[in-house]
């Protein structure tokens, strides 16, 4: 019985290694699939890494896009309020301009109309010229302050 019994824990031995060994290479062929898991879960770990320094980088990008386009519309908001203050400016000098033109011609042509002219008279007396008021400094111009040049006189004509 001793034989028999050495004989089945032989088997058994055998058929325990056998099945110890497939078990083993069971085992070593579900960690070769694990690893092979874990490393394209890792490589999609890292795409997806990039992918997200990528969105980082061009969400900043349309942070600073968005900052630009702000200050450039408040900077064209200031031109067109500088704009809008020099034409109105422009507009009132040229009104006042427009005012003063018109009163010129205006008054020029009533000075034609009724015939106005200036003159500087001048009465000769002896040998030198002086202003028919005879202030008797001898400039000829009648006014007493002695510079000559005469005062011009408004004279109607009619």
């Amino acid at each position: 019985m001793l034989g028999q019994t050495k004989s089945r824990l032989s088997l058994y031995l055998c058929s325990s290694h056998a099945e110890l060994k497939a078990q083993v290479a069971s085992k070593d062929k579900d960690l070769k699939t694990k690893d092979v898991e874990i490393a394209e879960l890792k490589h999609r770990l890292h795409e997806q890494t990039d992918k997200n320094k990528s969105l980082e980088i061009d969400l900043e990008a349309e942070r600073v896009k968005v900052a630009t386009a702000e200050e450039a519309k408040h900077r064209a908001e200031e031109a067109r309020y500088i704009s809008t203050s020099a034409l109105n400016v422009a507009q009132i000098n040229y009104a006042e301009a427009q005012g003063i033109v018109d009163t010129l011609v205006s008054e020029s042509e009533w000075m034609r109309n009724r015939g106005i002219a200036l003159v500087s008279e001048t009465v000769e007396l002896s040998d030198e010229e002086e202003s028919a008021g005879g202030d008797g400094n001898g400039d000829g111009d009648g006014d007493g302050d002695g510079e000559g040049g005469g005062d011009e006189y408004i004279v109607f004509a009619g």
